[in-house]
């Protein structure tokens, strides 16, 4: 649910700036993972979204899936492939870390703030998302600026 909230909401902002939707999609969209069947229902539900949020936000709007290749599975460490978590922390952490408020602010009808804000509630709150997605970020031998990590980094406790 969250990138259908995050697309329509942020829909006008991105139409005005010629803005893209890029969203994370893999193999197990169409090639079900057996005992992870959350995980491809989710993926198969993304990757519909977003063909025909294609269809409904063109031309203004560009979405896309990417499916990246080799992707680095729970159960292997970042270490053991060389990579370094940079940071790590809850959705509604990430989002807040990354100013979602200021769509609240910037939108000047009474109506559609308050849609907003419904949207933003689903996505930060605890015991809808907000505390369940994680977010982690990988570096490989770069120090980075991590905006999204400055309200709360839980890189410690993995």
């Amino acid at each position: 649910r969250a990138p259908f909230f995050l697309s329509k909401g942020l829909s006008k902002k991105l139409s005005s700036n010629n803005g893209s939707i890029i969203n994370i999609i893999d193999i197990h969209a169409d090639r079900p993972l057996k005992n992870h069947a959350v995980y491809n229902i989710s993926k198969a539900g993304l990757k519909m979204m977003t063909q025909t949020l294609a269809k409904e936000l063109a031309p203004s709007i560009r979405v896309n899936g990417v499916s990246p290749g080799s992707i680095l599975w729970p159960e292997a460490s970042a270490e053991d492939c060389g990579f370094e978590v940079s940071g790590y922390t809850t959705q509604s952490m990430f989002l807040i870390s990354l100013g979602i408020e200021k769509y609240l602010k910037t939108e000047e009808n009474e109506e559609k703030r308050v849609k907003i804000a419904q949207e933003i509630k689903q996505l930060v709150l605890p015991g809808t998302m907000g505390e369940v997605f994680k977010v982690m970020a990988l570096s490989k031998k770069q120090s980075v600026k991590l905006d999204g990590f400055k309200e709360l980094d839980l890189k410690n406790r993995l």
